[in-house]
């Protein structure tokens, strides 16, 4: 049988990269001249006979040398250096990080940050922040130091466009102007709005705050309400010299000097939830809602953006990764790195490549275990379909001594280890591990900690979550008096192990008696506590050592399907329903086909969202959330939650 031709290939701008490492590496602190490591590494022509050809080589190895210095590994003199031959080498001792030592308790809190973020991208982010401090490694800390169930930090804070804004936010510095595309509630127009920023927060959704400009007021904006990107504001785009003034004054602290972040992010907070204005929203949107797409297509794997320096610091987080490992599924590799099978194939292929080249261009290459296949189609049947375990040997030398120590800590690991951290309610070991992470993150990162409010966020519930978390850290069951998103009520008694929050809601997680199962339960939809004197059993033990996962209902128990509209500002909450086909829209909203555990739930989430997400078929189901709206409105309704 003939073999279908190669359709995969590795990323040599990457593999030449991490194999300039790897040479200098192993040629310092002596070094090599620029003569030699073209003489040496095959990526780079050796010989050139026009003056374009030596100024596109230049111009290769200076990104090169700027891809390795954006991840912490700097070219600097070597000591063969004079004052006719210069000579480039790397310091062993300036790459990589420190090891932490971290108690088993600490670890384990930290493991538990995983779940921080709903988007792919920022939860790889964290993964690898995380493998990073810990160097990969995954001894199971001892069962008497568990993190108390009070010190569980919420999942799901945040989606990547969140992060993508954080991100923004973070390079542009304190009390900067920048103008933005915003869609408010009820709206599918954006429009454009000029502030100059006084913070950010998270109140069960991210917010930014600042004084805008052409409302001469202050004013709070959701994150995930934002369209497109946030820009800086140009000074061209002032329209007076009292603008131009008024940006100055706030930039220098001469305005707002007393601005309480908490208390603005509170009253938005507030103002959001308002019900009356949730439920107006929600009824205008059913009565006019958008024109439905047409046909809807499956989900298919999509390629995110891959930028060379991100791939860079994956390969390197990678070459660690597995190494120190000593082997980790396809599964966990596309899950830890947030990327698709064909760039997983790509990286793989890449690292085959990467080596340590000598003098007669012989390279002492990585070698990936099993061996990686030349086609997608056998890539998916082989490895993404069978999912081995996926290991990496390394040649003696430099690139098995420096390349295998986990990376230093990109701004945007820093910005998703901040927030974790931050986000966990003061406990031994949460402020053991915060000073810790203060000696590794960097400055820019703990410039940003004065710049971010997270008050509240590890507090979840309000007094009924309090009751839980005080039966949680005293070991000691309650009664629930509960009603689920049919309505219907049930008595029981369960066995609190964490209270957290997931996106805007807050929940617990507990050992459910009657069931004689894990059970997550909405904390909005608790009746009533009852603390009772008996303490958990060992079942709730060990599921108080297991971490968090955010709450699913189980395919098998949703047979109603439904088509929803979800605005911009929702949009990246469609996921959470799994929806079986869906078609994205150019304003950023998504119109998807989800299955749900009955019609009831469907009511409830079309007029608990306020407008935000809209009932598209069936028909029939739409009017009944029409009618539902009008008469929670109706003064002679049921009166609001």
């Amino acid at each position: 049988m003939e073999e279908a031709p190669q359709d995969a290939y590795a990323d040599e701008h990457v593999a030449r990269a991490l194999s300039l490492a790897a040479t200098v590496l192993e040629a310092s602190p002596r070094g090599l001249t620029k003569a030699e490591i073209w003489e040496r590494i095959e990526f780079y022509p050796a010989e050139v006979s026009t003056a374009e050809e030596r100024e596109a080589r230049e111009k290769v190895f200076d990104r090169d040398k700027k891809y390795l210095s954006q991840n912490g590994i700097r070219l600097i003199q070597g000591e063969g250096s004079d004052e006719y031959e210069y000579r480039y080498a790397i310091d062993p001792e300036d790459y990589g990080l420190p090891e932490l030592e971290l108690t088993a308790a600490e670890l384990m809190l930290l493991r538990q940050l995983q779940r921080l973020w709903r988007g792919r991208r920022g939860r790889a982010t964290m993964l690898q922040a995380i493998g990073a401090l810990t160097g990969y490694h995954q001894e199971a800390p001892d069962a008497e130091a568990s993190v108390p169930a009070f010190t569980a930090p919420p999942l799901e804070l945040g989606d990547d466009r969140d992060f993508d804004h954080l991100q923004t936010l973070a390079g542009f510095g304190e009390r900067a102007a920048i103008s933005f595309d915003y869609i408010a509630r009820g709206r599918f127009e954006a429009q454009v709005r000029r502030v100059v920023l006084l913070g950010t927060g998270v109140r069960g959704h991210w917010y930014l705050t600042g004084y805008d400009l052409d409302r001469q007021a202050l004013r709070t904006f959701r994150l995930d309400r934002i369209h497109g990107g946030i820009r800086a504001l140009k000074r061209s785009a002032l329209l007076s010299a009292e603008e131009v003034e008024t940006v100055r004054a706030i930039s220098a602290s001469e305005q707002w000097v007393d601005f309480d972040l908490d208390a603005a992010l509170d009253d938005a907070a507030a103002a959001s939830g308002d019900r009356e204005n949730m439920l107006h929203a929600a009824l205008q949107a059913h009565r006019q809602p958008p024109e439905h797409p047409g046909r809807l297509r499956p989900l298919h794997e999509s390629r995110t953006p891959d930028p060379a320096p991100q791939k860079v610091e994956r390969l390197l987080s990678m070459t660690a990764h597995l190494h120190r490992s000593g082997g980790v599924r396809v599964s966990e590799l596309l899950e830890s790195y947030g990327i698709s099978a064909d760039q997983l194939q790509r990286d793989l292929l890449s690292l085959q490549q990467t080596g340590s080249y000598d003098a007669d261009r012989f390279g002492s290459l990585a070698e990936v275990r099993p061996e990686v296949p030349l086609t997608v189609a056998e890539f998916a049947e082989k490895f993404v379909a069978a999912d081995p375990l996926v290991s990496l040997e390394l040649p003696e030398g430099a690139l098995r001594g420096t390349l295998t120590r986990p990376i230093r800590l990109s701004v945007p690991m820093g910005l998703s280890l901040l927030i974790g951290i931050h986000s966990v309610e003061s406990s031994p070991t949460a402020d053991g591990l915060r000073s810790k992470l203060q000696e590794v993150l960097p400055e820019q990162m703990r410039r940003l900690a004065g710049q971010v409010s997270l008050a509240g966020v590890g507090t979840a519930g309000g007094e009924q979550g309090q009751l839980l978390i005080e039966a949680a850290e005293e070991g000691r069951a309650v009664e629930l008096d509960y009603e689920d998103a049919q309505g219907r009520g049930s008595r029981r008694t369960v066995e609190p192990v964490a209270v957290f929050r997931s996106g805007a809601h807050s929940y617990l997680r507990a050992w459910s008696r009657p069931d004689q199962e894990p059970r997550t339960f909405r904390i909005s939809r608790i009746r009533a506590v009852e603390p009772l004197q008996e303490q958990i059993r060992e079942d709730a033990r060990r599921l108080a050592e297991q971490p968090l996962e955010p709450p699913r209902v189980p395919e098998d128990q949703r047979p109603v399907r439904a088509v929803l509209h979800f605005t911009a500002p929702a949009a990246a909450e469609a996921d959470d329903y799994e929806p079986e086909l869906h078609r994205r829209h150019d304003d950023g909203g998504r119109t998807v086909q989800a299955r749900f555990s009955s019609e009831e739930s469907i009511i409830w989430l079309s007029v608990e969202a306020g407008g935000d997400i809209i009932l598209m078929e069936p028909e029939a189901l739409r009017a009944e959330v029409i009618g539902r709206i009008e008469s929670q409105l109706s003064p002679s309704g049921p009166e609001a939650e």
